[in-house]
Formats: structure tokens, sequence, C-alpha cells
């Protein structure tokens, strides 16, 4: 049975009161319980979210845009919820209660569910939601992952109409680590395959290709999986602390974030291979970032920019604070850098119509 959830009293939170551009990235800011909106393609602050609009301090992880329902969500993992605001003008609809550890998350092709990584419980909450006017009804139920392995944890998500793919990082077996690669059924949520990679894997789902990409940051390199068979058909090397990860459509244009760097190749771009009937990828730009750790990226395609944001901290020991923007038309070149907030983390490019 759905559940409801309501807009909180404006006695006890601040209205945002404008509306929106059709296109923005969102940037949640994980130490300073803020949200930073900004327009593509110039990269310029066009709103700031904070505390005094949730009604209380969170730690803003991760987001997920839901058109379907015209609303965003952001993964709180202070407070163990997911936080549901308007695409339109950012107003704050309320929240769902989660499990312990927010991180990462996937909305369901369809929309209707939202598949939420809780590390700390060990678990991946399936959030099914509905909208009426500023209410969010939902109801939930669990894959135990962490029942499968005693060490190790649920980390990164994503799906598509026929599975979800869910990492398990630092199992431990014997002194050393790996992570897992999890392949579930979407409907059924039955495990049906899983593969042993080295440790600290993230994933990117290509809405037109048959692969699942999966990038190894300790081994550096990009496998592409094919989705059906569960197996490796062909790895890009090369690609030193290869971590966040943004993807075209078709996998054609795939850029990765070298999150191990705080200078020269920071930033990776992979083409697909011209001219050839089966597939292969070769690497074929590096960016440098100077002194900022490069962990997520989004690319708006259309307008051909690249969002990247700097987590953690910079070599004076203090948490970096920017997003930078390149040109990623023809040959890439760097922007400007942004401030958005202490220690922003993950980054979502967000189409409202």
């Amino acid at each position: 049975m759905f559940k409801l959830i309501a807009l909180l009293s404006l006695a006890t939170t601040t209205s945002l009161a404008f509306g929106l551009p059709d296109k923005y990235v969102v940037v949640p800011n994980r130490s300073d319980s803020t949200i930073t909106l900004l327009s593509t393609p110039k990269g310029d602050v066009i709103q700031k979210v904070d505390a005094t609009h949730v009604g209380q301090s969170f730690e803003p992880i991760y987001a997920s845009s839901v058109p379907r329902y015209q609303t965003v969500a952001v993964s709180d993992r202070k407070n163990s919820q997911l936080l549901f605001f308007d695409n339109r003008d950012f107003r704050y609809l309320g929240s769902v209660p989660t499990s312990q550890g927010m991180f990462h998350m996937w909305p369901s092709p369809d929309q209707k569910e939202i598949y939420a990584v809780a590390d700390i419980d060990r678990v991946v909450d399936v959030v099914a939601i509905n909208r009426f006017d500023d209410q969010i009804a939902y109801h939930k139920h669990r894959i135990d992952v962490g029942a499968l392995f005693a060490t190790g944890k649920p980390h990164d998500i994503v799906a598509d109409k026929d599975y979800i793919f869910i990492t398990m990082i630092g199992v431990e077996e014997g002194s050393s680590k790996y992570d897992y690669i999890l392949k579930y059924n979407r409907r059924t949520l039955a495990l049906l395959d899983q593969m042993r990679l080295s440790f600290d894997t993230h994933l990117g789902i290509p809405a037109e290709s048959p692969y699942l990409l999966i990038p190894e940051q300790t081994a550096g390199r990009l496998n592409f999986v094919d989705k059906k068979t569960f197996k490796v058909v062909t790895t890009v090397e090369g690609v030193p602390g290869s971590h966040g990860i943004y993807w075209n459509s078709d996998a054609s244009r795939i850029y990765l974030a070298n999150f191990t760097s705080q200078g020269p190749m920071s930033v990776y771009e992979v083409r697909q291979k011209e001219g050839t009937l089966n597939f292969q990828a070769k690497l074929i730009k590096t960016h440098a970032l100077q002194d900022a750790k490069a962990h997520n990226v989004t690319v708006d395609f259309a307008n051909q920019v690249m969002f990247v944001t700097h987590s953690g901290p910079n070599k004076d020991g203090n948490l970096n604070t920017n997003v930078s923007l390149f040109s990623v038309a023809g040959d890439s070149k760097f922007l400007k850098t942004v401030e958005s907030g202490l220690n922003p983390l993950g980054i979502l490019l967000v189409t409202t119509r």
C-alpha cells in the first residue's frame, strides 16, 4: 500500500519563488547541506538550496531525475531519506524514509521506481512513487544484497528495462579485496548472475547500447560487458583511476574521471573506433584539472559541454568546492571553474521538457 508524504509547512521551510530553465545541472554539495543548480551551457549559478528550504540540515550525495512526475530526488545520507523537489522551480515536496547509508541511486526506465543503495544496512531500497499535486505517495521493499557476502558493501547501481546491476565493493577474500557486479531481474528481483572484478568499480548503462560499462579504478581500465550474456566483450586499458562515468546513448562517446589524480590525466574520453564491424574502443583525449580531484561527470551533449565535480580534499587539505566546465565540441578545451559548495559529489543533468 502506498504511503503519502506532503509538502512541509511553510512555517518550517522557505519557498523558492521562481521557475527554472528547461535544462539545468544539479550539484549535491555533501558537506554543507546545499544543492547548487547550474545553467547549461554557461554554468552560471541559478539557484542554491539549503537547510532553510528543506527544514533541516542534510547530507546530499546523488540525485536522480524523474520527469514522469516532474521531480528530482536527492539522496540524504545523514537522515536516511530521499528528498523530493519539483523539477520546474525546485520547491521541496517532502522526504521518503530509507535504509541507512544512502549513496548511489537510479530511476527505473518507466520512472515509477527509484533504486537507492544503502551501504550501512547493505541493502538496496526499491521505492515505488507516485505524485498527486505537491504530494508524493510511495511504498518500499528491499534487495538484500548484503546477505550474499560476509564483507563488502553495495555502492553503485544502474538499471534498464530488463535488469538491475549493482556493485558490491570491497569483498574480502584472504588478504585481498575484490568487487562483485550483481545482475538482477528487474521485475522479479531475482539474482541472475555475478562477476568478480578488481576493487572500486562503478557502472554506466547507455540506453541504446547492448553494453554495461564498468570502469575499474584500481586496475585503470574500462570494460564493455554484454548485458544479456554478462561477458566482457572488450576492455580499454590505460585509464588510471577510472571512477565517475558518463556516456551518450549509444556508448560511442564516454567520459571517465580519474579520482586518483590531482593534476594531469584527470578526465578521459573514450570513443568507439570507426570503420570496424566488431566493437572496439580507444582512448583519445586527456584533460588536466590542476589540483582538483575529478570525481563525477555529466555531459550536455546537445550543447557540447562537460561538467565535472571535484570532491574530497585538495593538496592543502581543504575540501574542494568547485565544478569545472569543458567544451567537448571538436577539440576539447577547459572553459571555467564554478564555485558550487563544500565537497560537491554527484552531478545530474535535468531536462524538464
